[in-house]
């Protein structure tokens, strides 16, 4: 249940923030956005610190995982087999919902030219709202699967989010599957 609510509870945040926050921000260079995000992660981290304050947080495995396996003479924990089976089957979903479904072809045009999608009279606002809804909700549900497998610590996003500049700028920003424009 603690999953569902997660998934739920930060992809009503996200459509909020993009809203609000984000939307004003379109017209302007990428980096806006970046820099808009960076900023409220360090709030609500704050907000964080005020709500469950500075210390660690510690969630449990559930039971029905809460084992080994032995694969290839190695004991693997059975739940970070799942992590991994969990994360695959949700990655192979969001691709084929971006490369195979209507949903997915408006989120690549609105991407690649939102005033030609305005134009065909879709609506764009609606559809970034979408997506970033789904990117929000996605994170909650990738930090409460994750959530037994690292204690829980205020800098973590912090932390996180230089990978995340980091796979911007390699995969380009404004480019949804992340491969290169240019040939190599």
């Amino acid at each position: 249940m603690g999953v569902l609510a997660a998934t739920f509870f930060t992809a009503l945040a996200g459509a909020v923030i993009e809203k609000l926050a984000l939307r004003p921000l379109y017209e302007r260079p990428h980096f806006y956005q970046l820099i808009l995000t960076f900023g409220l992660i360090l709030i609500l981290s704050d907000v964080v610190r005020f709500v469950w304050g500075p210390g660690y947080q510690e969630v449990a495995i559930p039971p029905l995982w809460n084992g080994t396996v032995d694969m290839l003479g190695s004991t693997i924990p059975m739940y970070r087999l799942f992590v991994i089976g969990f994360g695959a089957l949700v990655s192979a979903g969001l691709y084929l919902v971006l490369e195979k479904s209507t949903f997915g072809m408006l989120v690549r045009a609105a991407s690649s030219d939102a005033e030609m999608v305005r134009i065909l009279g879709l609506p764009v606002g609606a559809i970034r709202m979408a997506v970033f809804a789904t990117g929000c909700g996605l994170s909650g549900l990738a930090g409460a699967i994750a959530a037994p497998l690292f204690p829980i610590e205020l800098g973590m996003a912090t932390n996180t989010i230089i990978d995340c500049f980091i796979v911007v700028i390699l995969g380009g920003l404004g480019n949804i599957r992340g491969r290169s424009r240019r040939p190599c």
